[in-house]
């Protein structure tokens, strides 16, 4: 029930949606149609395709050029062997570039279809899912022509949130995971600070890059009463945790869940 005492209020991003995913009811929306480039929201995609498309206790061998991606998330160590679970956990709470591109090495290197590489993957998987101002150029969200609107994030985050591994791995705040061979930890902070601080926020992932400004995608509950979520997708944000906030704050005055 809309409390129509509380004023519409403009959010400080260039995009940002609150969407019912049950009713696709968009509770909050500003410019969410407008295409912008999403950083490390893509590796949602890049999560999706490695779920569907590779074994999780397959081991990878991460190569040198994996570990001089940009960025250190996720502490990979050069010739060190993982699986590709760990990987998972690395590259969604960490928001690891490395563990991007050593999946998509691996991927790439044992496809069984010569075209269809991990990018082609991701992009194939966008269309079947409906998500046509959605394109990726590569796995790890650096490259500014990873571009989607925050209509489509919104639609591909529901979807990644009903595969249980995925809601697992992004609702994790604290983990440790290892090598192959057990001799190397890698600790694991999620990236998202709002896990654990902020009472009904249920998982969430996070972007930056100086183009697309700071961006966030949160599943937060609608109230302590209703196990039911919302979706929230702040992209282009000066500072994502404090419009996220505010956002999280309006619904519930402005709006009543039965």
């Amino acid at each position: 029930i809309r409390n129509w005492d509380v004023r519409i209020e403009k959010a400080d991003a260039a995009s940002t949606l609150v969407l019912e995913p049950i009713t696709q009811k968009a509770v909050q929306h500003q410019n969410i149609f407008e295409s912008r480039p999403i950083a490390s929201l893509t590796k949602l995609m890049t999560a999706l395709i490695v779920i569907e498309e590779m074994n999780l206790a397959s081991e990878v061998v991460v190569s040198s050029s994996s570990v001089a991606a940009y960025g250190d998330q996720g502490g990979l160590i050069s010739a060190e062997t993982i699986t590709v679970e760990n990987l998972l956990y690395i590259l969604l709470i960490e928001s690891s570039n490395d563990a991007a591109l050593a999946l998509e090495e691996y991927y790439n290197a044992y496809r069984t279809e010569p075209d269809k590489t991990f990018v082609a993957a991701m992009n194939a998987r966008a269309q079947e899912l409906g998500l046509l101002d959605t394109f990726f150029v590569e796995p790890s969200g650096l490259n500014v022509n990873n571009r989607a609107t925050a209509y489509d994030l919104a639609r591909l985050a529901d979807y990644v949130f009903q595969r249980p591994i995925l809601r697992q791995i992004m609702s994790t705040r604290v983990i440790d995971v290892k090598s192959a061979d057990g001799l190397i930890n890698h600790h694991l902070s999620n990236s998202n600070t709002l896990l654990g601080a902020l009472p009904g926020v249920l998982a969430g992932k996070t972007g930056y890059t100086e183009e697309a400004g700071e961006s966030i995608v949160l599943f937060v509950k609608k109230n302590r009463e209703i196990d039911d979520y919302l979706i929230y997708v702040v992209l282009g944000s000066p500072d994502r945790i404090k419009t996220a906030r505010f956002l999280i704050d309006w619904v519930k005055r402005a709006y009543i869940w039965e």
